[in-house]
């Protein structure tokens, strides 16, 4: 997943949460999770609180609180979690 700014709230996000397929110059308008990097986590982005409806907000809930860094181990062990 490729890190992007997020123009609607100026964080990073990454394309995984984020509005940027949506735009031809695949900049985000909104973010879903957006990366807290004081506190090295997820937090919830400037577009969580209204998710269009093909959006499966599922995914960028389990991303909200969740450290930003993680080991190849940790991010397997978190998508095996995802699809379960």
């Amino acid at each position: 997943m490729s890190t992007l700014k997020c123009l609607g709230c100026g964080r990073d996000t990454n394309t995984a949460v984020c509005d940027w397929i949506d735009h031809d110059d695949h900049q985000p308008r909104r973010c879903w999770a957006a990366a807290d990097y004081e506190n090295n986590v997820w937090v919830k982005g400037c577009g969580y609180d209204a998710l269009p409806e093909c959006f499966d907000k599922t995914f960028a809930t389990k991303q909200i609180g969740q450290t930003l860094i993680k080991s190849r181990e940790e991010i397997l062990e978190s998508f095996k979690e995802f699809m379960d």
